[in-house]
Protein backbone atom coordinates (compact mmCIF):
# COMPACT_ATOMS: atom_id res chain seq x y z
CA UNK A 1 0.00 0.00 0.00
CA UNK A 2 1.55 3.51 -0.79
CA UNK A 3 0.29 6.20 1.52
CA UNK A 4 -0.12 9.85 0.39
CA UNK A 5 -0.11 12.41 2.90
CA UNK A 6 -1.09 16.74 3.09
CA UNK A 7 -0.32 17.06 6.47
CA UNK A 8 -2.18 20.38 8.11
CA UNK A 9 -2.77 21.63 11.80
CA UNK A 10 -6.43 22.10 10.98
CA UNK A 11 -7.50 19.14 8.81
CA UNK A 12 -4.82 16.52 7.44
CA UNK A 13 -5.79 14.22 4.04
CA UNK A 14 -5.11 11.17 4.04
CA UNK A 15 -4.64 8.53 0.33
CA UNK A 16 -4.17 5.16 0.33
CA UNK A 17 -3.48 3.76 -2.78
CA UNK A 18 -2.90 -0.31 -3.78
CA UNK A 19 0.80 -1.26 -4.78
CA UNK A 20 -0.75 -0.73 -8.37
CA UNK A 21 -1.78 2.49 -8.00
CA UNK A 22 -5.34 2.19 -7.57
CA UNK A 23 -7.01 4.64 -4.86
CA UNK A 24 -8.81 2.54 -2.23
CA UNK A 25 -9.28 5.16 0.43
CA UNK A 26 -9.47 9.09 0.36
CA UNK A 27 -10.36 10.83 3.51
CA UNK A 28 -9.48 13.85 5.67
CA UNK A 29 -9.26 14.29 9.43
CA UNK A 30 -10.41 17.21 11.13
CA UNK A 31 -7.83 17.80 14.15
CA UNK A 32 -8.63 21.59 14.42
CA UNK A 33 -10.11 21.20 17.89
CA UNK A 34 -6.99 19.30 19.37
CA UNK A 35 -5.03 22.62 20.86
CA UNK A 36 -1.27 20.19 21.17
CA UNK A 37 0.31 19.60 17.84
CA UNK A 38 1.48 16.41 19.53
CA UNK A 39 -2.08 15.52 20.20
CA UNK A 40 -2.95 16.49 16.57
CA UNK A 41 -0.16 14.58 15.08
CA UNK A 42 -1.63 11.03 17.03
CA UNK A 43 -4.45 11.67 15.76
CA UNK A 44 -3.64 11.66 12.29
CA UNK A 45 -1.17 8.94 13.03
CA UNK A 46 -4.29 7.10 14.08
CA UNK A 47 -6.54 7.89 11.40
CA UNK A 48 -3.77 6.29 9.28
CA UNK A 49 -4.21 3.45 10.96
CA UNK A 50 -7.97 2.55 10.48
CA UNK A 51 -7.87 3.94 6.90
CA UNK A 52 -4.81 0.73 5.99
CA UNK A 53 -6.40 -2.06 8.71
CA UNK A 54 -4.80 -5.01 8.34
CA UNK A 55 -3.12 -4.10 4.89
CA UNK A 56 0.70 -3.86 4.99
CA UNK A 57 2.39 -0.28 3.95
CA UNK A 58 4.99 -0.16 1.30
CA UNK A 59 6.34 3.63 1.77
CA UNK A 60 4.65 7.18 2.30
CA UNK A 61 4.76 9.95 0.80
CA UNK A 62 4.38 13.45 2.60
CA UNK A 63 3.60 17.08 0.84
CA UNK A 64 6.01 19.55 1.90
CA UNK A 65 5.17 21.64 4.18
CA UNK A 66 5.21 25.28 3.00
CA UNK A 67 8.81 27.04 2.79
CA UNK A 68 7.95 30.82 1.73
CA UNK A 69 5.86 33.35 2.81
CA UNK A 70 2.39 34.05 0.46
CA UNK A 71 1.17 37.77 1.40
CA UNK A 72 -2.23 36.83 3.43
CA UNK A 73 -1.89 33.29 3.43
CA UNK A 74 0.90 32.89 5.64
CA UNK A 75 2.96 34.05 8.53
CA UNK A 76 6.19 33.49 10.49
CA UNK A 77 4.07 31.36 13.00
CA UNK A 78 1.74 29.57 10.63
CA UNK A 79 5.25 28.21 8.80
CA UNK A 80 6.79 27.39 11.96
CA UNK A 81 3.75 25.20 12.92
CA UNK A 82 2.88 23.40 9.67
CA UNK A 83 6.68 22.43 9.82
CA UNK A 84 6.74 20.74 13.45
CA UNK A 85 3.37 19.34 12.45
CA UNK A 86 4.70 17.86 9.06
CA UNK A 87 7.93 16.45 11.26
CA UNK A 88 5.37 14.84 14.07
CA UNK A 89 3.36 13.32 11.75
CA UNK A 90 6.44 11.81 9.23
CA UNK A 91 8.55 10.06 12.43
CA UNK A 92 4.80 8.67 13.72
CA UNK A 93 4.21 6.94 10.38
CA UNK A 94 8.26 6.22 9.72
CA UNK A 95 8.19 4.44 13.13
CA UNK A 96 4.74 2.52 13.33
CA UNK A 97 4.79 1.26 9.67
CA UNK A 98 8.89 1.23 9.53
CA UNK A 99 8.44 2.41 5.84
CA UNK A 100 10.56 5.07 4.22
CA UNK A 101 8.82 8.61 4.12
CA UNK A 102 9.53 10.84 1.32
CA UNK A 103 8.87 14.39 0.95
CA UNK A 104 7.24 15.75 -2.74
CA UNK A 105 6.18 19.47 -3.02
CA UNK A 106 2.67 20.61 -4.47
CA UNK A 107 4.35 22.01 -7.82
CA UNK A 108 6.05 18.91 -8.52
CA UNK A 109 3.03 16.39 -7.59
CA UNK A 110 0.44 18.20 -9.62
CA UNK A 111 2.90 18.04 -12.53
CA UNK A 112 3.62 14.57 -12.45
CA UNK A 113 -0.08 13.98 -12.78
CA UNK A 114 -0.35 16.60 -15.32
CA UNK A 115 -2.47 19.06 -13.37
CA UNK A 116 -2.44 22.08 -15.48
CA UNK A 117 -3.77 25.29 -13.42
CA UNK A 118 -5.28 28.24 -14.61
CA UNK A 119 -3.41 31.51 -13.51
CA UNK A 120 -5.19 33.85 -10.97
CA UNK A 121 -7.70 30.81 -9.76
CA UNK A 122 -7.11 29.56 -6.28
CA UNK A 123 -5.17 26.08 -6.77
CA UNK A 124 -7.21 23.86 -4.35
CA UNK A 125 -10.35 23.80 -6.42
CA UNK A 126 -8.65 23.29 -9.79
CA UNK A 127 -7.22 20.26 -8.69
CA UNK A 128 -10.02 18.98 -6.94
CA UNK A 129 -12.11 19.55 -10.23
CA UNK A 130 -9.09 17.64 -11.81
CA UNK A 131 -9.61 14.63 -9.18
CA UNK A 132 -13.08 14.37 -9.05
CA UNK A 133 -13.38 14.39 -13.31
CA UNK A 134 -10.13 11.84 -13.98
CA UNK A 135 -9.41 9.70 -10.44
CA UNK A 136 -13.16 9.73 -8.42
CA UNK A 137 -15.60 9.56 -10.93
CA UNK A 138 -18.53 7.80 -9.35
CA UNK A 139 -17.23 7.62 -5.96
CA UNK A 140 -19.16 9.57 -3.26
CA UNK A 141 -18.46 12.70 -2.36
CA UNK A 142 -19.23 14.58 0.59
CA UNK A 143 -20.89 18.01 -0.16
CA UNK A 144 -21.74 21.09 1.68
CA UNK A 145 -25.21 21.62 2.58
CA UNK A 146 -27.66 22.76 -0.14
CA UNK A 147 -25.24 22.87 -2.52
CA UNK A 148 -23.29 20.50 -5.58
CA UNK A 149 -20.20 21.77 -4.36
CA UNK A 150 -17.60 19.45 -2.62
CA UNK A 151 -17.28 20.02 1.22
CA UNK A 152 -13.68 21.83 2.14
CA UNK A 153 -12.31 18.83 3.59
CA UNK A 154 -12.67 17.02 0.13
CA UNK A 155 -9.80 19.27 -1.30
CA UNK A 156 -7.76 18.46 1.45
CA UNK A 157 -8.11 14.53 1.02
CA UNK A 158 -7.74 15.63 -3.02
CA UNK A 159 -4.47 17.22 -2.08
CA UNK A 160 -3.20 13.88 -0.84
CA UNK A 161 -4.65 11.55 -3.08
CA UNK A 162 -2.48 13.51 -6.11
CA UNK A 163 0.62 13.59 -3.44
CA UNK A 164 0.12 9.28 -3.14
CA UNK A 165 -0.27 9.43 -7.17
CA UNK A 166 2.60 11.59 -8.13
CA UNK A 167 4.92 8.98 -5.83
CA UNK A 168 3.26 5.75 -7.26
CA UNK A 169 4.31 7.49 -11.01
CA UNK A 170 7.80 8.26 -9.09
CA UNK A 171 8.21 4.64 -7.98
CA UNK A 172 7.34 3.56 -11.77
CA UNK A 173 9.86 5.43 -12.55
CA UNK A 174 12.62 4.24 -10.65
CA UNK A 175 11.70 1.67 -11.69
CA UNK A 176 11.66 1.67 -15.49
CA UNK A 177 8.49 1.09 -16.35
CA UNK A 178 7.42 4.55 -16.57
CA UNK A 179 8.88 7.49 -17.86
CA UNK A 180 8.33 10.35 -16.27
CA UNK A 181 7.63 12.59 -19.14
CA UNK A 182 4.99 10.24 -20.20
CA UNK A 183 3.72 10.65 -16.54
CA UNK A 184 0.54 13.40 -17.50
CA UNK A 185 -1.64 10.57 -18.23
CA UNK A 186 -4.63 9.36 -16.26
CA UNK A 187 -5.67 6.26 -17.86
CA UNK A 188 -3.98 4.18 -15.31
CA UNK A 189 -6.08 6.36 -12.87
CA UNK A 190 -9.54 5.54 -12.77
CA UNK A 191 -10.71 2.41 -11.25
CA UNK A 192 -14.62 2.53 -11.00
CA UNK A 193 -14.93 -1.24 -10.92
CA UNK A 194 -12.94 -1.26 -8.06
CA UNK A 195 -14.52 -1.40 -4.92
CA UNK A 196 -13.29 1.53 -2.59
CA UNK A 197 -14.01 3.76 0.24
CA UNK A 198 -16.00 6.54 -0.80
CA UNK A 199 -13.82 10.31 0.45
CA UNK A 200 -15.25 10.87 3.39
CA UNK A 201 -14.94 13.31 6.22
CA UNK A 202 -13.68 11.58 9.47
CA UNK A 203 -14.51 13.70 12.24
CA UNK A 204 -14.36 10.71 14.92
CA UNK A 205 -10.96 11.33 16.07
CA UNK A 206 -11.10 12.52 19.34
CA UNK A 207 -8.58 12.70 22.09
CA UNK A 208 -10.08 14.34 25.35
CA UNK A 209 -8.17 17.02 27.37
CA UNK A 210 -6.09 15.31 30.57
CA UNK A 211 -6.31 11.87 28.87
CA UNK A 212 -3.82 9.92 28.28
CA UNK A 213 -5.65 6.51 27.67
CA UNK A 214 -6.14 4.61 23.92
CA UNK A 215 -7.44 7.13 22.04
CA UNK A 216 -10.63 5.92 20.47
CA UNK A 217 -11.34 6.04 16.76
CA UNK A 218 -14.88 4.91 15.27
CA UNK A 219 -14.66 4.82 11.18
CA UNK A 220 -17.64 3.84 9.10
CA UNK A 221 -16.93 2.09 6.17
CA UNK A 222 -18.34 3.69 3.02
CA UNK A 223 -18.18 2.03 0.10
CA UNK A 224 -18.88 3.13 -3.55
CA UNK A 225 -22.34 3.04 -5.12
CA UNK A 226 -21.57 0.38 -7.89
CA UNK A 227 -19.72 -1.78 -4.92
CA UNK A 228 -22.75 -1.14 -2.32
CA UNK A 229 -25.00 -2.25 -5.27
CA UNK A 230 -23.22 -5.52 -6.08
CA UNK A 231 -23.24 -6.18 -2.43
CA UNK A 232 -26.83 -5.90 -2.12
CA UNK A 233 -26.10 -2.93 0.47
CA UNK A 234 -29.10 -0.47 0.57
CA UNK A 235 -26.47 2.44 1.03
CA UNK A 236 -24.27 3.71 4.54
CA UNK A 237 -24.51 7.22 5.12
CA UNK A 238 -21.61 9.27 4.94
CA UNK A 239 -19.97 10.40 8.77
Amino acid sequence: MIVGLDVSTSCTGIAILSDAGVPITVCAVNTAHLEQLADKADAVLTAVHAAIGSNGVTVAFVEESLQAFRPGLSSANTICSLAKMNGLVSYLVQRAFNVQVRFISSQTARKLCGIKLERGSPAKPQVTAWALLNVLAGWDIPRKRRSVDPAVQVMDAVDALVIAIAGHRMIRSEAGTLPLENAAGVNDLSAPHVPAEAVRQDRSVRIWKGSVGTVSVRVVPVTSRSAQAEAGDPGLRLL
